[in-house]
């Protein structure tokens, strides 16, 4: 159940993102670049905290601590040049889109692999590669790309919401049962 209200949750800020990018696409930037920054820092400092307070007998992971400084300094950066990162989204969202696109792409034909419905899947991949190629070479302004990206966050949250609503609980695996006794002496 907290699974469930998780994905929810998570849905519903998609949809109201992509409402936002809509309607105040330069605005809506503006914010997100602070707020994907502040993330980054937020969730650096988690990690730094997190490695330093395991124990030492609990497996200590030096990369995770130097991905979490990363995390930090690329946050810090992001707030200080907010600017030029505004200037380069589109090529940043254009490899984004078409990232997405190809590991949606990867999705349907594991979905075709299992004899699930794939179709609809792979059309809408191969549009986010064709739409991420032309956003990389710049054939939109940024206001066109944002709207876009708005839309397709404002479908996303939508149908993400929709469907983590319909999504019933799994049921528990039934305990393991005991072999049962054969009858012979020496089993």
């Amino acid at each position: 159940m907290k699974t469930k209200v998780f994905n929810i949750t998570i849905m519903v800020i998609l949809a109201a993102a992509g409402l936002m990018f809509l309607l105040y696409p330069s605005k809506s930037l503006s914010i997100a670049v602070l707020v994907l920054g502040a993330g980054m820092i937020l969730l650096g400092i988690i990690i730094g905290v997190s490695y330093l307070v395991k124990k030492e007998k609990e497996k200590k992971d030096l990369v995770s601590l130097i991905f979490g400084g990363v995390l930090i300094v690329l946050g810090i950066v992001d707030i200080i040049i907010q600017d030029t990162v505004i200037s380069i989204f589109p090529t940043i969202a254009g490899i984004l889109v078409a990232l997405g696109g190809v590991a949606g792409l990867v999705q349907s034909i594991r979905q075709k692999n299992k004899g699930k419905d794939w179709k609809y899947m792979a059309a809408v991949s191969v549009t986010s590669v064709i739409l991420g190629v032309i956003m990389f070479i710049r054939g939109f302004d940024k206001e066109t790309i944002l709207r876009v990206l708005g839309a397709a966050l404002l479908y996303l949250g939508i149908i993400g919401s929709v469907n983590a609503m319909e999504e019933k609980p799994s049921e528990p695996s039934a305990p393991a049962s005991p072999a049962a006794p054969t009858g012979e002496p020496w089993s």
